[in-house]
């Protein structure tokens, strides 16, 4: 098993314990969407892109917050265990500030739920920690799992990549 088998099977089994305690909806996590890699700093970026990039179908980059971000759709999708399959994948430049800060290795999951008053509704009756975000792009929350963090987002990463293509705001790379 590699390496980031391993990361992602560790992150799996950590959500699906967190799911569990808290009882979270079945329907938060019905759509997975795409896996996040954080690296370590821009030479493990360029590593980490082009391991990957050969298992793309396609791949595109933009810039944001002065860092890269990848967001490959994969030849073969990658298996998460009980949560599904995901076809993309996305690789994450740390922020300037946050080189060696960050974790490195498999960050976060996103799962399409568009409904987010539904779902602050029932992370503030539960006490959860969560942050509601956005970017040109798109809309989440990111909600904190124990020492991890899984999003709900509001368009897919297919999505946000078509937008990103036909503003100008990424380049396709394959």
């Amino acid at each position: 098993m590699s390496k980031f088998e391993m990361q992602l099977a560790e992150y799996v089994r950590a959500l699906e314990a967190f799911r569990a305690e808290h009882n979270l909806p079945d329907i938060w996590f019905a759509q997975p969407d795409h896996v996040a890699i954080k690296c370590a700093n821009g030479v493990d970026y360029e590593a980490t892109f082009q391991a990957w990039v050969s298992k793309a179908a396609d791949a595109q980059y933009a810039e944001l917050n002065s860092r890269r971000l990848a967001s490959m759709r994969l030849t073969s999708p990658l298996k998460a265990g009980e949560l599904g399959q995901v076809e993309w994948l996305e690789v994450m430049e740390p922020r300037p500030e946050k080189v060696g800060i960050d974790p490195v290795g498999v960050d976060h999951m996103e799962f399409k739920f568009e409904d987010f008053e539904s779902a602050t509704k029932f992370l503030n009756a539960a006490g959860l920690d969560y942050e509601r975000q956005e970017n040109p792009g798109h809309k989440w929350l990111s909600i904190s799992a124990h020492g991890h963090e899984f999003k709900l987002t509001d368009k897919s990463l297919a999505e946000v990549v078509a937008t990103e293509l036909a503003s100008g705001t990424a380049t396709r790379l394959k």
